[in-house]
């Protein structure tokens, strides 16, 4: 059933969006299929990509005028790391594997939200799944990546201070952001519901 359809020009516009997302859901499938490659492949003779905490000072740096550094530090480091134990790196790989999935299923979603929106059909009764599976996705598939990633990243932390004298911090960013996103878009799913179920009440009526 089908709602005022849109102009051309709007049509264009969603149908490039649409393509745009769908785009994007391939970059990031390549993408993290190439990162999740470091963790499972390069293993023996190739190095882990890793981000860990650390507070390390950023002091002993010369200044001949101003302006000049008084006090500061790091709160990350960007490293390549050889040696991890398997565990480590197959809890960083888990995390990167979910962060694949949730990425592929939220752009085929809002690709396919976009072709819906184009051909005039807001309030099709598929946008209800779409929401409810992209929504969910999204929410669990966030707090599972960031977990196993940041226990990856703990884990990779504990077994590199013995040798680097306690430089990273055995922790983890958690953003809930993303969590919250899903569940609103699960939301969605009612209100896509809702306004499938008013079109078929007021179907004839002018």
């Amino acid at each position: 059933m089908a709602t005022a359809a849109p102009r051309r020009s709007e049509r264009v516009v969603l149908a490039v969006l649409s393509i745009g997302a769908a785009v994007l859901g391939l970059v990031s499938l390549i993408a993290g299929i190439l990162r999740l490659r470091l963790y499972l492949v390069n293993a023996t003779d190739g190095a882990t990509p890793l981000e860990l905490l650390t507070d390390a000072p950023l002091d002993g740096i010369p200044s001949a005028g101003e302006p000049s550094i008084v006090v500061g530090g790091y709160s990350s480091a960007h490293l390549l790391v050889r040696g991890l134990t398997t565990g480590t790196r197959a809890l960083l790989a888990s995390g990167e594997l979910i962060s694949i999935v949730v990425a592929v299923v939220v752009s085929a979603a809002i690709a396919v939200l976009l072709l819906f929106l184009a051909r005039g059909r807001a309030f099709a009764r598929p946008l209800v799944a779409v929401a409810q599976i992209s929504g969910a996705t999204l929410a669990v598939g966030s707090l599972l990546g960031q977990g196993l990633t940041g226990l990856g990243m703990m884990s990779a932390a504990d077994e590199l201070n013995p040798l680097h004298h306690d430089l990273f911090t055995v922790g983890f960013v958690f953003d809930p952001a993303p969590i919250f996103i899903g569940l609103v878009i699960m939301g969605l799913a009612f209100v896509f519901r809702s306004g499938s179920r008013l079109q078929r009440e007021t179907e004839g009526l002018v």
